[in-house]
């Protein structure tokens, strides 16, 4: 079970219930820069600690001078990274940015806005965010920009980008001198990571200089960066079949990331130590390592995990001629095989429309540039000969018009790479992360007005039979067709999104509960209806319905599609095809079926 942090929960009781801030008094002043350079400080080693320290400062807040308050936001938001809790991160990071205007502070929540975008995966928003920390760099001092350097490595990492990372990595070392400790640990450890995943360097070479890194960070005491540096060299001797080595430092890592209550390292580390467990034919070790994997909390940061986790049991389970067992493990290591290739997809998408921006940003200032240099050459031939004027336009006129076709090509370019990040390329209907910021946007006006608001979700039952029985050009059919019937049916109001494989929603504001469900049941008949003679096979289409509506409780869409999925699998249980409500009450009521 995943280490969760308790302390700052409190926050928005304090804040609203302080009486109005008066000027501070020089001597709490200086006591609270004091204590937030210590908390800061004391993150590098123990985050409990941090914690406990921060809810003791929090009963001040009102007291505490505007820069005060957003760096005492900025470390909340920084121990709800460590936790996974990005949303709540986000939302401290907001209300750090509403109160500072210094540009250090502000490219420090940009540096850590970016870092939880990337979590979320959130990737166009990332690199945006990024962008504006670049544009504060140069009025930046040099440590502030080493910081940034170091984050925008990070992002680009998780954007598989590794030249890229790389690059950062390089300035950020090149800012540092003998007294920047920190910063050169860190700056060291990113430069190998890059090299390792860009497999620059033999793996003999990469280990001692890993090794080098690990030592330097411990003498100097950053813990974290030691857990780092642990795991990987047990990744790097994994790769080398030294597994007794490869254990001894994955070990040492799980432990260090424990102590840091981190997460999303603690799930990576164990699935790691799977897999050298199973390489050492150590079954018993391998499964219950796996399954820690499999049975911790799951998001999108631990997709690679547990994939990897699935395919120790898979191969556990094969191994036992469990082969039912290894059946349904392989599916969920198909599963999060599509998850992963979705979102590398994602990843790809907004990288290169971000380096297009770049590049077109880039083209038009040397183009500008072109211009003003031409125009002062032409000014100066003006002087000398009145006949050269003709000229002078007819080109100054040539090259703005093939500015202009620049640019119209550039927004072109730009406003299908947006249509790209917001619709599904298979059904030309909205992707899961543009519905659900949608609805989300929907829901809270719904919330506002106090109107109704339901969810439906739905999944094509056994598709994947008709993907093995057909081919995936048939299954692809299936989509497409499923798409075409019931968006001509969806009302106008409504959001229809393709939540990822065979799993769509519609999304219903100022919708009751008992027409979502009567809609669902017409969908339901609708898609039974569907005929599949046109795509050169003969074979049923249907689906099952998990419908949800809006309860007092709700204070975002997360809930709503929540209890639609719990309907949606009562509803597969139930036999398939089939609709099935979630009331959200207390005391459940019994599921209803339509079929």
């Amino acid at each position: 079970m995943l280490v969760r942090f308790l302390f700052l929960l409190l926050l928005t009781g304090y804040c609203a219930s302080a009486s109005s801030a008066s000027t501070p008094e020089p001597a709490l002043t200086n006591s609270a820069d004091a204590e937030l350079h210590a908390i800061e400080l004391q993150f590098k080693t123990d985050v409990a600690q941090s914690g406990e320290r921060i809810s003791q400062l929090l009963p001040q807040f009102e007291q505490l001078t505007p820069s005060q308050q957003s760096k005492l936001l900025i470390l909340m938001a920084v121990s709800r990274l460590y936790a996974a809790r990005f949303d709540e991160a986000l939302t401290l990071l907001k209300r750090a940015e509403a109160r500072t205007t210094d540009r250090g502070q502000l490219a420090q929540i940009f540096n850590f806005r970016a870092t939880t975008f990337m979590a979320l995966r959130r990737f166009q928003d990332a690199l945006q965010t990024v962008q504006q920390t670049l544009n504060l760099l140069p009025k930046l001092d040099d440590a502030v920009k080493r910081d940034a350097y170091l984050r925008i490595a990070d992002i680009y990492e998780k954007l598989d980008a590794f030249e890229e990372m790389e690059r950062y990595a390089r300035r950020m070392l090149a800012l540092t001198s003998d007294s920047d400790i920190r910063d050169r640990c860190y700056a060291q450890f990113t430069l190998v990571n890059a090299e390792f995943h860009q497999s620059s360097q033999a793996l003999p070479v990469l280990v001692e200089q890993v090794q080098s890194v690990k030592a330097y960070c411990q003498q100097q005491g950053f813990p974290l960066m030691v857990a780092m540096s642990n795991k990987l060299l047990g990744r790097l001797l994994l790769k080398q079949d030294d597994l007794a080595s490869a254990e001894q430092y994955l070990q040492q890592a799980l432990a260090q990331y424990q102590h840091f209550a981190f997460a999303v390292e603690i799930t990576s580390t164990q699935a790691l130590l799977a897999q050298v467990y199973l390489a050492a034919f150590r079954v018993k070790d391998a499964a219950e390592m796996a399954k820690m994997v499999v049975d911790a909390e799951s998001s999108p940061m631990v997709y690679q995990p547990r994939k990897d986790a699935f395919e120790v049991l898979a191969k556990i389970a094969e191994q036992q001629q469990d082969y039912e067992q290894a059946v349904h493990y392989l599916q969920a290591y198909a599963q999060l095989s599509g998850l992963l290739y979705d979102e590398r997809q994602l990843k790809a998408t907004a990288y290169q429309a971000a380096k297009f921006q770049a590049q077109q940003q880039q083209e038009q200032l040397q183009q500008l540039s072109r211009e003003r240099e031409f125009y002062l050459a032409n000014a100066a031939l003006q002087e000398k000969a009145h006949h050269n004027m003709l000229l002078f336009i007819s080109v100054l006129a040539v090259s703005v018009l093939l500015l202009a076709i620049m640019l119209m090509i550039g927004l072109q370019q730009k406003r299908r790479y947006m249509r790209l990040s917001r619709f599904d390329g298979m059904t030309g209907i909205y992707n899961r992360e543009t519905g659900q910021r949608l609805g989300e946007e929907r829901f809270i006006k719904a919330l506002s007005c106090a109107q109704p608001y339901a969810l439906v979700l739905f999944d094509l039952d056994k598709f994947k039979c008709i993907n093995d029985n057909f081919g995936h050009a048939t299954g692809d059919w299936v989509l497409r067709k499923v798409t075409e019937v019931l968006k001509a049916e969806v009302r106008n109001t409504h959001i229809f999104a393709r939540f990822g494989g065979e799993e769509f929603a519609i999304i219903m504001p100022n919708t009751e509960l008992e027409t979502a469900a009567a809609l669902a049941e017409q969908y339901r008949l609708l898609l039974a209806a569907i005929n599949t003679s046109k795509s050169g096979h003969q074979f049923n289409v249907s689906a099952s319905f998990g419908v949800s509506g809006c309860i007092n409780t709700d204070l975002s869409l997360d809930p709503l599609i929540n209890r639609a999925d719990l309907a949606l699998y009562r509803a597969k249980a139930s036999g398939r095809n089939a609709v099935a409500i979630e009331t959200g009450l207390t005391k459940p009521l019994t599921v209803a079926m339509m079929t």
